[in-house]
């Protein structure tokens, strides 16, 4: 039986800034809905009661783009009051109680994006997330097949036709760095607390630190000037 402590280390965002991992989450999310609803414009072979099922798994597909549609306003800092009106004139209220779960999941699998069961290793991320340069060529290439002409010409224009996925995807600043270290601290503080080796880890991750530190502006650098000090005080 695999340790827990032998899973791969989180966060997901290592490579890509969250806002970048819940847009391909949506977009993915909207290509297997839209893959869904394809199957029903063709009259071949034609099965009313099949059509039932298919419309129905439609639905709840086309829900799971609702949901990470809100993942990602709220990754870009979107109120809810704002979500509410656009998800269709609910409160508030409403929408944060309705996406609460979604959203702790959300951050919790972003921190620990992996796990074992028995001897498989799962993704604990949405659909397309656990590799998301594959998720995003993918999707580029779908996109050159069915997107509308008005996106492609578009597309054309910006001379991004064969990546209307990957160019605008965001990358990570200085701030989102600084972030993840800070985050991936709390995690691996976490895991020591629980009683886990995480030694080989601290070191991989003190070093991972330096070089963005070296990397960083002197702006950016005052705002870490206490990590070392932190860490000696725990």
């Amino acid at each position: 039986m695999t340790d827990a402590a032998d899973d791969p280390v989180g966060p997901a965002d290592d490579e890509y800034p969250r806002r970048a991992l819940s847009r391909l989450g949506l977009s993915a999310a909207a290509r297997t809905a839209a893959d869904r609803a394809s199957s029903l414009v063709p009259t071949t072979a034609d099965d009313p009661s099949e059509m039932v099922e298919l419309a129905h798994h439609l639905v709840e597909e086309a829900r799971g783009v609702l949901t990470r549609a809100v993942v990602h306003a709220r990754e870009n800092g979107v109120s809810w009051t704002e979500i509410g009106d656009r998800h269709g004139e609910i409160s508030k209220q409403s929408a944060q109680e309705r996406y609460k779960d979604v959203l702790a999941e959300w951050e919790d699998a972003l921190d620990r994006p992996w796990t074992h069961s028995g001897r498989f290793l799962n993704c604990r991320l949405p659909e397309g997330l656990s590799d998301p340069s594959f998720t995003a060529n993918t999707l580029d290439q779908w996109c050159t097949r069915h997107a509308p002409d008005s996106t492609q010409r578009l597309a054309e224009r910006d001379g991004v036709a064969d990546r209307m996925v990957a160019a605008n995807l965001p990358a990570h600043t200085g701030t989102t760095r600084i972030n993840l270290v800070l985050r991936r601290n709390k995690h691996l503080y976490a895991r020591e607390a629980a009683g886990d080796d995480v030694a080989a880890e601290w070191a991989d991750h003190r070093q991972r630190r330096q070089e963005l530190y070296e990397a960083l502006d002197d702006r950016d650098r005052r705002g870490l000037a206490t990590w070392n000090t932190k860490e000696e005080g725990r």
